[in-house]
């Protein structure tokens, strides 16, 4: 992104528009894509502004393929010496101060939920492979989770580094090949559009196929790959392959330029992150680049001037490599000062930023990009430096946030979140795999001759009443088996849209974990089985799981629509385990906290103002306007289906009010799932439940003959 287009004067090679001369255009359409970048990544006017970074792969492809055939066109061969001196010069110095001072600043200013993410992440980015570590992460670019880690921007550098690893090789390969058959030039474009058939049929199949064996969540794949995003560069490649001769009219290619800008505004205005790309999606913003591109080439280019009025959009495409580094860790630093404060704060960031990009332009790369070229040594040293600065500062920062955390506040949140990734890891409960699919002895609790079984099912709120169970059979007679997958409402599955990413997760999953779990459940029925989602997300009209008329496949948008259809399903899986003879009992959605995630928090604001961080009271039950909804959604689907509910709000929020902490221990560990200690206090109300059920006529279908089905 920050290769400059400058060059002498005048050569072309076989008919091919010039090579050399400033494109001005160049300058402006990296202006706009770093504009845009920047406005979604601050949330504002811009939802799909991400696809500025494709626009950027079409720019490099473009400006980095002029280098190279001109140096095929005049040399006769790519001097990889002095490329990649060249690109170490340009990147490395300002991608490494970049990289030392987030990781340096993150101790404090970074979220805390980004802790361990951003030295990693600092790691990868510093040997060119911030993309691979990001793929495979557990989240994706466009989770919430990752909007906590301040160097996620830097996955696009790493895909462009790798980028520059491989095409001047390949272009060179194939110019010494077609020499032999004098048709160098024909040979670079078969390469070219080869490896752009290539890898776009690898984008199409990534991002919309639901599984592809080993590969783990093939969308996230498509977007962090570089077999994937190589065609864009490849777009921006063959546009100096073109002949001159097919340059059209002034008039025509002035149309094309607005017709690319109208892609490029549209594709940023009408795309979001519910958009499921790259994919066919990416096709627009990279067609629009291509356009604007080949608008701007002409077959006698005249001097370097700026249109009147454009100065701005080129001083900014001047300085987008900077901007482009320092803007997201600024904006990540902000939102963690002033969580939920909207897109003010990211704002006044994203122009801050501006502060050190115009520092860093001025003092490392227009320095070093008017440098003569530095003998091979000094590259390599300046090279070896800028890795090992980022890693060095990764291991200085350790002791700092050992530190900082011995606050008691930041202790708290740290033990909150240790207690249940301790959990996790030792009774690994949550994944996709169905009951019957997963090990014997998976998430299994109780003695191991009990006589009854008791099953928790259900999202990811299913799984945070684990130690709530745990506790409740401690001392009975019965077994406890936990079952759940993310963002997988225990439904029938005809209304719940299984692909996208809505899912977290390629399409089918979800599916499958609810029918062959419920197969499993009526083959082998247990005594008691729980239930737990998260109803108030699936009824929202905005909620992050798609609803669907299980008639149509229409996705519901309304609250009333969805809570008819999820009522229904839930009501049909009820009274499916009801007739397997099962008591089913349905866990209504606990109230959720109306607090900043502790975990979106720095701990420089935990340290100046602990109340905005999750430690004050968090206020009424009455301020989540969705949980009498969904109890009602629950009451009526358990009602129909012959099971019953239990309701925790009173045992969390004691006369209506609910306490972030009780003795010192935060009630949420999140904004949607409680913690460990609060899980474990409402143990005593799940025992009292399992009393009722063991009592003649106590249990779920009514049966009051005196015939007790359980004998714990």
């Amino acid at each position: 992104m920050s290769e400059h287009s400058e060059v002498r004067s005048g050569a072309t090679w076989e008919g091919l528009a010039p090579l050399e001369g400033h494109r001005v255009d160049v300058q402006v359409l990296r202006g706009i894509a770093v504009l845009i970048v920047v406005l979604f990544h601050a949330d504002i006017v811009a939802p799909g502004g991400f696809v500025g970074v494709d626009v950027f792969f079409v720019i490099s492809g473009f400006v980095i393929g002029r280098i190279l055939v001109r140096s095929l066109s005049s040399e006769g061969r790519v001097s990889f010496r002095t490329f990649y001196a060249r690109r170490a010069r340009r990147l490395l110095p300002a991608l490494a101060v970049l990289l030392g001072a987030t990781v340096v600043l993150s101790p404090l200013l970074a979220p805390i939920g980004a802790d361990g993410v951003t030295s990693a992440t600092a790691v990868a980015a510093a040997l060119f492979s911030a993309n691979l570590y990001l793929y495979a992460s557990p989240d994706g670019y466009f989770d919430a989770a990752a909007e906590l880690n301040p160097l996620l921007h830097t996955w696009s550098l790493s895909v462009e580094e790798q980028f520059y690893f491989v095409v001047p090789a390949l272009l060179a390969v194939a110019w010494r090949l077609g020499r032999r058959w004098g048709t160098s030039l024909g040979m670079l474009r078969l390469v070219t559009a080869s490896i752009g058939v290539v890898s776009f049929a690898a984008c199409l199949v990534t991002t919309y196929v639901s599984s592809l064996g080993p590969l783990p969540v093939p969308l996230r794949f498509a977007f962090f790959s570089p077999v994937t995003r190589a065609w864009e560069f490849a777009a921006g490649v063959a546009l100096v392959l073109i002949p001159a001769t097919w340059l059209a009219p002034l008039a025509v290619r002035r149309v094309g330029v607005v017709l690319g800008l109208a892609l490029i505004g549209g594709a940023s205005l009408g795309f979001s992150d519910a958009t499921l790309f790259p994919g066919a999606a990416a096709l627009i913003p990279v067609l629009g680049a291509v356009l604007v591109l080949y608008g701007g080439t002409s077959a006698s280019p005249g001097p370097a001037t700026t249109p009147r009025g454009l100065e701005p959009l080129v001083w900014l495409g001047d300085i987008s490599y900077s901007w482009y580094l320092w803007h997201w860790p600024l904006i990540v630093f902000a939102r963690a000062y002033w969580p939920d404060s909207g897109a003010t704060p990211l704002v006044i960031a994203a122009i801050v930023a501006l502060g050190p990009a115009v520092a860093s332009y001025r003092l490392l790369e227009r320095p070093l990009r008017g440098a003569a070229a530095p003998r091979p040594g000094r590259a390599v040293a300046l090279a070896g430096v800028c890795i090992a600065v980022p890693l060095v500062l990764v291991a200085a920062a350790l002791p700092v946030y050992r530190m900082l955390d011995t606050n008691t506040d930041v202790q708290t949140i740290h033990d909150s979140q240790q207690v249940a990734v301790a959990r996790t890891a030792e009774h690994p409960c949550h994944d996709d795999a169905p009951l019957g699919a997963r090990p014997a002895d998976s998430c299994r609790w109780g003695p191991e001759d009990a006589t009854n079984t008791v099953v928790l099912i259900g999202d990811s709120n299913a799984n945070h009443f684990g130690e709530t169970l745990i506790g409740a059979i401690e001392g009975r007679d019965t077994n406890l088996v936990v079952a759940s997958a993310s963002l997988c409402p225990f439904l029938d599955p005809a209304v719940v849209a299984d692909g996208g990413r809505e899912l977290g997760g390629g399409g089918g999953q979800c599916a499958r974990f609810i029918t062959e779990s419920l197969t499993e459940l009526v083959a082998d029925p247990p005594d008691v089985v729980f239930i737990g989602n998260r109803t108030d997300d699936y009824i929202a009209s905005g909620g992050r799981r798609l609803i669907v008329d299980p008639e149509t496949g229409e996705v519901l948008r309304t609250v009333e629509e969805r809570m008819a259809a999820v009522t229904s399903a839930l009501a049909d899986v009820v009274a499916t385990l009801e007739a397997a003879g099962i008591d089913v009992v349905v866990i209504n959605v606990v109230p959720r906290p109306t607090w900043t995630d502790p975990l979106d928090c720095s701990r420089l604001l935990v340290l100046v103002d602990p109340g905005r961080c999750a430690f004050d009271a968090l206020g009424s039950v009455d301020d989540s306007p969705l949980l009498d909804l969904a109890h009602q959604v629950e009451t009526e689907a358990a009602a129909v289906g012959g099971g019953t509910t239990l309701d925790l709000t009173d045992a969390l929020c004691p006369g209506g009010q609910c306490p972030a902490r009780i003795d010192g221990d935060l009630q949420w560990r999140d904004e949607t799932h409680l913690s460990v200690a609060a899980a474990g206090r409402l143990a005593e109300v799940v025992d009292e439940e399992l009393d009722r059920l063991d009592q003649p006529g106590g249990d779920a279908d009514g049966d009051d003959t005196g015939n007790d089905r359980h004998d714990r």
